[in-house]
């Protein structure tokens, strides 16, 4: 066994103290904020090309945030921006889906027209961008945790850092390993929680 299949299994070991909690600590570290991944080819097919271009541009400015997170919300909440209009049961709005509260805490004027507009998608993502940042993902040090305080729900973190994973070109021979760990972990087979897969998704990501 690889020293990387071997610490993904050590991670795996790990799943009941991150259910119990600890997850920020055990994920928490000092992600690369100048190295960002190469898109994927399912990033290349399913991005608008100026969404792509918002999601790089918005990641930028919070050091350690990959612009695949950015994009992986961007899938999960509205298809990038295919569906904007769109109001969820709980009152989120635009492509980023906020909650009108938490986007005038963050709201960032993405396109620099003097305005900030929840349904623009410039000022949502570069919103999206400022709010994660606030909440862990400063120089990668706790993106789940960020993602968490997006919307407080375990399977999102898993969706949304599966979802990023597949964006990012994978740019080692540890990507084959990985895979075969996520696939066994996201098909529950051995109990695993949605918190196991994305401790997993995001060791993966950090191992490059």
């Amino acid at each position: 066994m690889s020293r990387i299949a071997a610490g993904l299994c050590a991670l795996l070991l790990a799943v009941p103290l991150l259910a119990g909690g600890v997850a920020a600590g055990l994920l928490g570290g000092g992600a690369d904020g100048g190295k960002q991944p190469a898109p994927s080819q399912a990033a290349a097919q399913e991005i608008p090309t100026g969404y792509q271009r918002l999601y790089v541009a918005a990641a930028s400015t919070c050091p350690g945030l990959p612009w695949t997170v950015l994009a992986a919300i961007g899938k999960v909440e509205t298809d990038h921006g295919r569906n904007p209009d769109w109001t969820s049961r709980a009152g989120a709005q635009g492509p980023m889906q906020f909650l009108p509260a938490t986007f005038a805490a963050y709201r960032v004027d993405g396109d620099a027209d003097g305005t900030t507009d929840i349904n623009n998608p410039a000022d949502a993502v570069y919103s999206a961008a400022a709010y994660l940042c606030a909440s862990g993902a400063r120089n990668g040090a706790d993106i789940p945790a960020a993602l968490f305080s997006y919307n407080h729900d375990n399977s999102y973190v898993a969706r949304v850092l599966t979802q990023a994973d597949a964006y990012s070109e994978p740019t080692s021979s540890s990507s084959v390993e990985c895979q075969l760990v996520q696939s066994t972990v996201q098909s529950g087979s051995d109990g695993f929680s949605s918190a196991a897969l994305a401790a997993v998704v995001y060791a993966c990501a950090q191992i490059g």
